[in-house]
């Protein structure tokens, strides 16, 4: 998970949507790179300072990095002689946010006092701002905030890192409540109201500390709207441990069917009395479920094993059954031919027949496929390999990859939606947390925006114009599906922490969403009501 950066006017703009509001706070999302900056100066616009000096300023200037997250340039403190109170900032100065999402990549170098750095925000000047940050000499991940100079910390977090290391800072702030996130992974919140208006970004380093930093990312909230999704029911899971991946729906019965992966099992619930009916056990890792109306079957891909197994949902006896190979994931049904779809292996896609799972075609791609769409007005399949960076483009005429769209700079292609009507591809990426957006025509990317992190599931909602985005960070992002260049987020709406993988039914305007066990709280499956 890599994000964030800053510099200025002259640098490589990436996306920029504008606004601001009554409150002074930015709306736009501005994405910097340094790459076409002149190595050994300062991008325009910046100004370094510090806080609590005790030496002369350190230096900061663009430089080459073979290793930076975006080649080829890095923003760098090389050089101080600062003493253990200093704090060394790059502030962005034309910047204003109150609410933020922040993100950038930072590398540590050396210092013997301290090492490390990070981001600040609601910066008000050089004594007067919060920072998070990692120090690889304390093993800690901390956010603070430095008001008249003097520094409090308000959390804190024991996480070893290494030098000579990129790792991805993230943060987001509400209101009062900031959460931190070190490589995508969620270690720290906090409340605080020290600084309640919009402030400016920058970067931070302490005392000695030479360090690093690449590509800067920086969102305002936009319109928060979280009726945008309305929780209707819960219906709790009790015995169900560990992670729960993919969901189906058999409309006709009002069945729930859910792939609980860390619990060997599909768990069978039915929605008219909001209760578990039945539990299909002995799976070895259920991952990818669908739901084939005709013969009242479910279909389960089974990651630990390999297998495709089809039960009767009847009698739950399994009717059906395909040793396919390693790491069988992600499942479709191709209704006009009765066809199903596997990703599996190191990198290939099963195609099957439906009723008997009999293997019709293998078709190879450069990496496991994680997910994937069926195109019915082109006859094409679009296929997330993350392992390779981009998405693969099959024929299914001829059964091959036709080719491929990279997703350079950016990793972690997981879950995949796909709008026919408007030609449009939405995928959600990782490593950072992004929204990516692709014409369908060309493979063009029309768009990147910052969204929820740990993605594993997205759905277009045609009817209402809308992109659904579920991350394990414990929110639903909801995003205008309104086409152009830009896609802005609606809301926000919360979960869980874990809670990473859904299904969105568009004809009942509903979304189901999976909660694994926590440590004092059972599974349980949440039903939202979406608005018009």
């Amino acid at each position: 998970m890599k994000c964030i950066t800053w510099c200025a006017t002259a640098v490589v703009l990436l996306a920029v949507s504008t606004g601001t509001r009554a409150d002074g706070n930015s709306t736009k999302e501005r994405v910097w790179t340094f790459d076409d900056q002149p190595v050994g100066a300062v991008p325009a616009d910046w100004r370094i300072r510090q806080t609590r000096p005790t030496q002369a300023l350190a230096s900061w200037s663009i430089m080459k990095d073979p290793t930076a997250p975006s080649k080829p340039n890095v923003m760098a403190l090389t050089h101080t002689k600062n003493d253990d109170p200093t704090f060394n900032l790059a502030i962005a100065k034309d910047t204003s946010f109150k609410d933020v999402d922040l993100s950038v990549n930072v590398k540590a170098i050396s210092g013997e006092t301290d090492q490390g750095g990070g981001p600040i925000w609601r910066c008000q000047d050089e004594n007067n701002y919060y920072v998070t940050r990692f120090n690889p000499l304390e093993s800690n991940f901390r956010v603070y905030y430095v008001h008249n100079g003097r520094r409090k910390q308000l959390q804190s977090a024991r996480i070893d890192t290494v030098p000579g290391t990129w790792y991805s800072v993230r943060v987001t702030m509400i209101g009062h409540h900031i959460t931190a996130y070190l490589d995508g992974k969620k270690l720290l919140e906090a409340t605080d109201d020290t600084f309640s208006n919009a402030g400016m970004v920058g970067l931070w380093t302490k005392s000695d500390a030479v360090t690093r930093f690449d590509d800067l990312s920086v969102e305002g909230p936009g319109k928060e709207n979280a009726s945008l999704l309305n929780l209707k029911q819960t219906i709790p899971l009790p015995g169900v441990k560990g992670r729960i991946d993919h969901l189906t729906l058999d409309p006709t019965g009002n069945r729930l069917f859910v792939a609980a992966l860390g619990n060997g099992t599909v768990e069978v619930i039915d929605l008219t009395s909001g209760r578990r009916i039945h539990s299909i056990t002995g799976l070895d890792e259920p991952q990818g479920i669908v739901y084939l109306p005709d013969s009242k079957r479910v279909v389960v891909a089974c990651g630990g094993d390999g297998t495709v197994r089809s039960f009767d949902t009847k009698t739950w006896k399994e009717v059906a059954h395909h040793d396919l190979g390693d790491d069988a994931d992600n499942i479709r049904w191709e209704a006009s031919r009765n066809l199903i779809h596997v990703g599996f292996g190191d990198g290939a896609l099963g195609v099957l027949e439906a009723e008997t799972l009999k293997k019709r075609q293998v078709i190879k791609l450069p990496g496991h496929p994680e997910s994937f769409q069926l195109d019915r007005s082109t006859g094409r399949t679009y296929v997330n390999v993350p392992d390779a960076r981009q998405i693969a483009v099959i024929n299914r005429n001829s059964d091959a990859v036709a080719t491929s769209w990279s997703i350079p700079k950016i990793a972690g292609n997981y879950p995949m939606a796909l709008d026919e009507t408007g030609k449009r591809l939405f995928v959600a990426c990782r490593q950072p947390p992004r929204l990516l957006v692709f014409d369908t025509r060309t493979g063009h990317r029309v768009t990147s925006t910052l969204c929820v992190g740990d993605a594993d599931d997205i759905f277009y909602d045609g009817k209402r114009n809308r992109i659904y985005i579920v991350g394990g960070e414990g929110f639903v992002d909801v995003f205008s599906g309104s086409g152009g260049s830009s896609y802005p987020r609606l809301a926000q709406v919360r979960t869980s922490p874990g809670a990473r993988t859904a299904l969105f039914v568009p004809a009942r305007g509903l979304m189901y969403v999976a909660l694994p066990a926590q440590e004092e709280q059972d599974a349980e499956v949440r039903i939202f009501q979406v608005s018009r």
